[in-house]
């Protein structure tokens, strides 16, 4: 993960040492994983919309759901594959103009 120290050790490192220790295959149910998407599904049928902050996680979800994604300017990355509409958008811009147009 990111942090104002520079990257440190995420979740995806613990689980691959605790699986190393245990000798086994742990589920994946993160974004954008088949068992996080099919859980979505499951739970809330049709989603329309994803927001975040990681084009390479909650838009990879998003594309996986066939999801509308807005990208949320957290500083987490440089937007460039987000929509221009979406670009430098903060959270509650993105709430906001979802409100407005799913009425």
């Amino acid at each position: 993960h990111q942090t104002p120290q520079g990257l440190m050790p995420g979740s995806g490192a613990i689980v691959a040492a605790v699986a190393t220790a245990a000798e086994a295959s742990p589920e994946v149910c993160g974004k954008p994983a088949a068992a996080m998407v099919s859980h979505l599904q499951q739970a809330y049928g049709e989603v329309a919309l994803v927001a975040g902050d990681r084009t390479s996680t909650d838009g990879a979800l998003a594309a996986a759901l066939g999801a509308d994604f807005l990208f949320v300017d957290a500083g987490t990355e440089d937007g460039s594959r987000a929509s221009p509409a979406a670009r430098g958008a903060t959270l509650e811009a993105v709430v906001t103009s979802y409100r407005q147009r799913s009425g």
